[in-house]
């Protein structure tokens, strides 16, 4: 009996990873739009991702490291619900910026992207005077187990003179219908700490 709860909740998340559409399964399909079957993660025989794929992780990180653009800054309100207690509200899905990979996500993957990085990296820039260019001869998209990795330079700096280059490092799954239903910066070299600086 205590063996079958304790096992509970990881049969749970895997119910849950797997109706949420990001399985071990991903659809290749060609530039038409027909499907051409599928990839299964546990055969990782293919190093890098689909050309379609590998699109797609380029447009979102050109989208998500060139700027900032004002209208990629997240919006939301904050309640004061006591001294030293506040509840921040995050944008609602219809609040959200239009962006050039918003199809390409699921709308709660679009969602947390938007909160986690499109309206941080964005922000911080715009605060504090700085610019952010994607090196796109640099992307590199690789397939793993559960999806793909991306590697990526992206040069800042204030004014016109963009030097300083941090090395961005990432995940990203897509689900059965081809829709990033998943993307993470793993490592970005300090870049979100240096667009902080007020310099």
């Amino acid at each position: 009996m205590r063996f079958s709860k304790s096992i509970l909740p990881f049969l749970l998340a895997a119910c849950l990873l797997t109706a949420s559409g990001c399985g071990a399964e991903k659809p290749v399909v060609s530039s038409s739009g027909t499907p051409q079957g599928t990839i299964s993660a546990s055969s990782a025989t293919t190093p890098t991702a689909s050309v379609e794929q590998q699109m797609v992780v380029r447009q979102t990180l050109t989208t998500l490291f060139n700027g900032p653009n004002a209208a990629y800054i997240g919006q939301s309100s904050t309640q004061v619900l006591g001294e030293g207690v506040s509840k921040t509200d995050s944008a609602s899905r219809e609040s959200l910026p239009d962006t050039p990979v918003q199809s390409a996500f699921t709308a709660d993957a679009y969602s947390t992207f938007v909160a986690n990085a499109l309206s941080l990296y964005h922000g911080f820039a715009q605060d504090s005077g700085q610019r952010m260019q994607l090196k796109d001869d640099a992307v590199q998209v690789s397939k793993t187990d559960t999806g793909y990795s991306f590697t990526a330079n992206v040069q800042y700096g204030k004014g016109e003179s963009i030097n300083q280059t941090a090395k961005i490092t990432g995940t990203v799954q897509f689900n059965d219908s081809g829709k990033l239903c998943f993307f993470r910066i793993d490592n970005d070299s300090g870049l979100i700490k240096a667009l902080q600086e007020q310099k």
